[in-house]
């Protein structure tokens, strides 16, 4: 049974509308958009950006502030957006006072950073030389300055770590640093993509004892490129929020059992002196005070380090980044006669009336043992040998 002259007018209609409207559409995206959306698809990628998070924070047993972050602001080069690397040099040098081939040796020793990731070409910079820098930027915008242009150049906001107790504490808290090799292999094996190349990680003492508290979780900015590496307009297209960003993450406060104030006490009491310390609460084993002497600060290990820097440090006579309470070996002190006085007690060997006399020395295995006392302490009891520090 056959379609009735009326209907077959009416599909006939419906099927030309429908033609219409995809024929207007393929006008509309290819006649009037074609350009637009060319650009779009020629060559284009999502480009993923790192934002480091903020480490987290480090408090004594009394609230004072161990590890904290300070804001600063460096400037980056992304290889990826410029085109001209000469102008790009040029700009660099205009910049930041510094000679081209300078700038040019910085960013080959970069070239591991992987496509799109910044490279860090000034930081640390103080308030005058900020201030110089941005206004060199907005005088290249606004002025006219063929030669220059701050393509794929930017004024980034990082966070460098700030050690208020300096050396005092720097075996103890440690320091941290741009993942080598090795941090980003066993990092890919326990958390994949938690930290990348360009990431800084904790290498020594408290920072790494503590890294996977205190880094926290990075973010990440997403961005449509093509193939200059230049993000796309999304809006343009009409793709506005089509790529979510990843919010940072800031690392966990963490207070410790130390007490600063009594580790700067301890520290300064050294002198000149070289040696180690461990204060320990008796009652729950808590550390209260640890010291190694002598020390550094461990912002002078944080970052790039010169080699005249590293030299310097590791060829010290005396040792500097040996860290003597956990690295070195030394007898166990006085202390250790509390322990010895205590098992004589427990075995019923003596009892605190007994008295022995010191005469200087005690003789044992075929030889004199001296006491710290040459000339003897006379008759004691155990109260007044562990008083006196007897060694006899």
């Amino acid at each position: 049974m056959g379609l009735s002259p009326t209907r077959l007018s009416l599909f006939a209609v419906f099927v030309g509308l429908v033609a219409l409207i995809f024929l207007g559409r393929v006008f509309h995206l290819q006649g009037i958009e074609g350009d637009k959306y060319e650009r779009f698809s020629r060559g284009n990628a999502i480009r993923q950006i790192r934002i480091p998070a903020p480490r987290g924070k480090v408090f004594d047993r009394q609230g004072r502030t161990l590890i904290e972050n300070q804001p600063e602001f460096v400037l980056t080069a992304n290889l990826s957006q410029i085109t001209d690397l000469n102008r790009a040099l040029k700009t660099l040098s205009f910049l930041l006072d510094i000679p081209e081939d300078e700038i040019k040796d910085k960013l080959v020793r970069q070239r591991k950073l992987p496509k799109f990731t910044p490279v860090v070409l000034a930081s640390g910079m103080e308030v005058g030389e900020l201030e110089r820098l941005r206004g060199r930027m907005v005088r290249i915008t606004t002025e006219n300055f063929p030669d220059l242009s701050l393509e794929g150049l930017a004024l980034e906001l990082r966070y460098e770590r700030v050690y208020p107790y300096g050396e005092t504490l720097g075996h103890l808290m440690g320091y941290v640093r741009e993942a080598g090799p090795k941090e980003l292999a066993q990092w890919e094996s326990r958390e994949p993509g938690r930290v990348g190349l360009g990431t800084k990680v904790g290498l020594k003492g408290i920072e790494k004892a503590f890294e996977s508290q205190l880094r926290g979780w990075d973010g990440f900015h997403y961005a449509v490129v093509d193939s200059q590496g230049k993000e796309v307009d999304l809006g343009e297209l009409g793709l506005k929020g089509w790529l979510q960003d990843v919010p940072v993450q800031a690392g966990a406060p963490l207070t410790l059992t130390l007490d600063a104030e009594l580790t700067r006490v301890a520290y300064d009491a050294f002198g000149d002196q070289v040696g180690a310390l461990v204060a320990l609460n008796p009652q729950d084993g808590a550390v209260l005070a640890w010291v190694s002497k002598p020390s550094f600060p461990p912002n002078i290990l944080s970052g790039h380090v010169p080699n005249d820097v590293w030299a310097s440090l590791r060829d010290h006579p005396q040792k500097i980044l040996l860290n003597r309470p956990t690295q070195a070996a030394y007898p166990p002190g006085s202390t250790h006669k509390i322990v010895t006085a205590l098992a004589a007690l427990a075995e019923g060997k003596m009892d605190f009336k007994e008295k022995i006399s010191c005469h200087g020395h005690y003789a044992a295995g075929g030889r004199n043992w001296g006491c710290w006392n040459r000339s003897g302490h006379g008759s004691l009891n155990l109260a007044q040998a562990l008083k006196y520090s007897c060694d006899v």
